[in-house]
């Protein structure tokens, strides 16, 4: 007999279901959710490169597309809502005001871009991009990521720095449909966001 759902693992998928009977926000042509560690481990320029990573993301879309901006430390916090036609300068404006600090949670953070992204029943395609630098605790982390494939909504993951735990972010991007990026210089963020956003925006 399989084994009974972790009651966390039941509250999350409740709430996951909740998120995603949400609004269709109206892109009809791509819709792209990014989730951001904000951890106290990227503090100063890691941080400030994955900001600027999260600005440029935002200008490759246009009129039709959707864009949203997912924070997390040990928690999750939505910085900019999956929007039709993003607003460059408001999303610039909003990213400025993150600051790094706290641990790594990624679960809640990834179930709750996976949810909201889910609300975009009209996009041509719908992208999830996931950057940390850090570990997580992987409980549940397998079947998100399964849950994610059966909805069509890839995940790619990027890893900074030596310290992540590459083994499940590589995980994360092949079960989902995705691919798996390491970046060791921070500097290079803004730039591999970009090459990224426009891989998906050819297809």
């Amino acid at each position: 007999m399989p084994e009974p759902a972790h009651p966390e693992e039941e509250k999350r998928a409740a709430a996951r279901k909740l998120l995603g009977r949400g609004r269709d926000p109206g892109c009809t042509r791509n819709a792209l959710m990014l989730v951001v560690d904000r951890s106290g481990s990227m503090t100063g320029v890691p941080m400030e490169m994955a900001k600027k990573a999260a600005t440029v993301a935002s200008t490759k879309l246009g009129k039709l597309d959707c864009y949203g901006l997912l924070v997390f430390d040990s928690k999750p916090d939505l910085v900019v809502p999956l929007t039709r036609a993003p607003d460059h300068a408001a999303i610039a404006k909003s990213v400025a005001a993150v600051h790094a600090g706290g641990g790594t949670e990624i679960f809640t953070a990834l179930d709750d871009a996976v949810a909201l992204i889910g609300n975009a029943r009209s996009a041509r395609w719908r992208s999830i991009v996931l950057l940390t630098d850090g570990q997580s605790p992987q409980q549940g982390i397998r079947e998100l990521a399964q849950y994610a494939a059966s909805e069509g909504i890839p995940i790619y993951t990027v890893g900074l720095g030596m310290s992540i735990d590459e083994a499940m972010l590589r995980m994360i991007a092949e079960t989902s449909g995705g691919l798996f990026s390491k970046v060791t210089d921070p500097t290079l963020l803004p730039q591999v966001f970009a090459a990224r956003i426009d891989s998906l925006l050819q297809k």
